[in-house]
């Protein structure tokens, strides 16, 4: 992170600068030195640094910097650091940072809530996003879907229909990311007639839409309703990902229906859709539950990246079968790695 800027010597009085300091400051004096703060070369090397961070030691030496230069006191430096602690992993200082700003924005908040959701800790999402309704903070396209993620991450039902509430009283009830949203929450509250409600609402339907309701109805068993929305997604022209793959072999797994397990077998084969080593293992495990053990052997055999659960599908095959020998004499003929060796002393436990 090499820059021109001069970098200054940290006096007694800048050492003992905290945000919380803000206070002292007339929002009139904010106001006549944050144009010209703002378009300084020093305010933009500033964050020219900031976006070449990739650790917390060094957002936390820019951040040193921007205090000793008076910049702690500019929102949207502020808001620049909240955003990249959460995005470098470390929420805890971000929330730090966040707590000592007087009057937090929207961009903040999001940035909070988004990283409060994607490590599953929906208690903070909504306690934020409560505070931020409480501000008289509008919520956006980039606030409901997270809040919403949190909702389903627990599941919380009454939590996220209020939410859901919200979102349509300011006009965002149509978004196709708030409805793929919602239909994410009532798939996990596996309210699965609500959950095609929205499905069947959504004007502008995304492989997101699809693949969320498909994946409701493999969770809740129901094999038929999951086959019959996928040929609905083939006659539309939307084509499938892995997710889609893999939905649809574990519930043909659930149920042992071997036919719709071929079924999706056969149109990987027939359009090359590229797969991954997740939908190969569930493969194997899908012919291995629908007890047609020479299959999942003739998909184990072709596999080139071969993991720890494609060796424990194998063997659980074998097992179920009752030929345990056969699995022993597998695993010594192909211990090339100690995670394999792993997989025979754990199933033998």
């Amino acid at each position: 992170m090499s820059s021109a800027l001069k970098l200054k010597p940290a006096s007694l009085g800048s050492r003992l600068f905290c945000v919380g300091s803000l206070q002292t400051q007339t929002q009139t004096q904010i106001s006549k030195t944050i144009c010209h703060k703002l378009n300084s070369p020093t305010h933009q090397t500033l964050h020219h640094l900031l976006d070449q961070c990739s650790s917390m030691r060094q957002l936390k030496l820019v951040q040193a910097q921007i205090i000793l230069h008076g910049l702690a006191a500019q929102v949207v430096t502020l808001g620049k650091l909240v955003s990249l602690c959460v995005q470098v992993g470390d929420l805890r200082y971000a929330h730090l940072l966040f707590d000592q700003i007087l009057q937090p924005n929207k961009f903040m908040y999001n940035h909070l809530i988004r990283g409060y959701s994607n490590i599953g800790d929906p208690i903070k999402s909504l306690l934020l996003y409560r505070r931020m309704v409480s501000a008289g903070l509008m919520p956006n396209q980039f606030t409901i879907p997270f809040v919403l993620k949190a909702c389903a991450s627990k599941p919380f039902y009454w939590e996220a229909v209020i939410v859901h509430a919200q979102a349509i009283k300011v006009g965002m009830g149509s978004h196709a990311c708030v409805q793929n949203a919602i239909l994410t929450v009532y798939v996990a509250c596996r309210l699965i007639p609500s959950a095609r409600q929205v499905f069947d609402d959504i004007s502008d339907r995304t492989l997101v839409s699809w693949n969320s309701m498909i994946s409701g109805y493999s969770k809740m068993g129901l094999c038929n309703e999951a086959f019959l929305l996928f040929q609905e997604m083939q006659h539309l022209g939307v084509e499938p990902d892995v997710f889609t793959l893999v939905s649809l072999l574990s519930v043909s797994s659930k149920h042992g229906d071997l036919d719709l397990g071929r079924f999706v077998h056969l149109y990987i084969v027939i359009t090359g859709v590229e797969i991954d080593s997740i939908v190969t293992n569930a493969l194997i495990d899908m012919y291995a539950k629908c007890r047609h053990l020479q299959c999942a052997k003739r998909v184990f055999d072709r596999m080139l990246d071969r993991n720890v659960v494609s060796w424990t599908c194998m063997v659980n095959a074998y097992a179920n079968h009752g030929l345990v020998d056969n699995a022993v004499q597998d695993i010594h003929v192909n211990l090339l790695s100690s995670d394999v060796e792993e997989i025979y002393y754990s199933s033998n436990l």
